[in-house]
């Protein structure tokens, strides 16, 4: 028997992956729902994402889960135009189409990208030319960027896209973690660049996937897959022991023995529990940082609206810009369905390392 400590997405792909094996499990999960930070409300008309709102299509694992589950058919592309739009010195600049994470996936595109000064293109544009870095070791997103494409490159592109996505520093950030293709693809042979324009090429442009009535759909689609009696609610684990054969998982319900243990919860979290029976992994895990964010939802009627909110909305590149919000989702805009008729849906993100006392303000 195995027991999963933590409700959240991870836990539940865990439990999922399993069940499906037909491996007897309990997942414990503290609070009253599933999910984790993958949460939906529908408010008068209006769908809110408490977390994410899509899946990465090129990271193939949760569109194929999507697929097992049954939930194929509901999943939705982002409306045209799929424009996203860069805050840099007060105006709003566009990622060119194609690109991806920012890089422009044709000459076109980089020639006419206005984010950037022309030498800053230019710099981008040598980069087949570069020597390849053949030494597979762990790199910062900001040290690749500045390595394949120049240092512009990391302020208004990394740092806003690709920092403002994980809300931390693209300094501290591991590319081979987080992006392992854009990492590969260095020793492909083709260069980044000529990897970029194929790859994007060929994905059709649409890099994300959403469900039609919000990511809270895959929760739930998990759950109906999984034993009623082996997932456990406001079912706190407040100790782990060991035992000779295993582990004993206890909760205010009291103590049960498990052969093994998945901690699909919080770093810190697991690092109190293992405290007592493993103080190197413990302080591994309190050793890994955490920052809060908050994501508004602001909804107005659409004739109080004076911009177009035509695209998916913006990213804030920090060091040209004031403002404290990092980043805003056009949501009525970008994905179908998300407002009444007549009405926006918008979505303001702050927090992150940069400025973690937005949160709290």
């Amino acid at each position: 028997m195995i027991a999963i400590i933590g409700g959240g997405i991870a836990g539940l792909s865990a439990a999922y992956e399993l069940s499906t094996r037909r491996v007897p499990f309990t997942l414990f999960e503290g609070s009253p729902r599933l999910g984790g930070l993958v949460r939906t409300e529908h408010v008068a008309g209006f769908t809110i994402e408490a977390g994410a709102d899509s899946m990465l299509a090129q990271k193939r694992a949760a569109v194929d889960l999507c697929s097992e589950l049954g939930l194929e058919p509901r999943l939705i592309s982002p409306n045209a135009p799929r424009t996203a739009f860069v805050l840099h010195r007060g105006a709003l600049h566009s990622l060119p189409a194609p690109s991806m994470l920012g890089i422009p996936a044709t000459w076109t595109g980089l020639a006419s990208y206005s984010l950037l000064p022309p030498l800053s293109r230019a710099r981008i544009a040598l980069e087949p030319l570069l020597p390849v870095r053949h030494q597979r070791s762990d790199e910062s997103i900001a040290s690749f960027f500045r390595r394949r494409f120049g240092q512009a490159s990391v302020d208004y592109i990394a740092q806003p896209l690709l920092g403002g996505i994980h809300a931390g520093s693209v300094e501290r950030l591991s590319l081979p973690a987080l992006f392992p293709r854009l990492a590969e693809a260095e020793g492909s042979g083709l260069r980044v660049l000529r990897w970029i324009h194929m790859t994007a090429a060929s994905s059709g442009g649409a890099g994300f996937r959403s469900i039609a009535t919000g990511m809270g759909e895959l929760v739930e689609g998990i759950r109906r897959r999984l034993p009623a009696a082996s997932v456990r609610c406001n079912a706190a684990v407040m100790a782990l022991e060991r035992r000779e054969h295993g582990w004993n998982v206890v909760t205010a319900a009291g103590p049960s023995d498990y052969s093994t243990v998945i901690l699909a919860c919080p770093a810190h979290a697991a690092a109190a529990l293992l405290a007592p029976t493993d103080s190197e992994a413990a302080a591994l895990c309190a050793a890994v940082p955490y920052v809060s964010t908050v994501n508004i939802a602001l909804a107005w009627p659409r004739a109080a609206v004076a911009h177009p909110l035509r695209g998916s909305g913006f990213v804030v590149a920090r060091k040209s810009n004031t403002v404290r919000i990092t980043a805003a989702t056009w949501v009525s805009s970008k994905w179908e369905g998300r407002a009444p008729a007549g009405h926006v849906l918008l979505r303001a993100y702050l927090g992150g390392e940069h400025d973690p006392a937005a949160v709290h303000e």
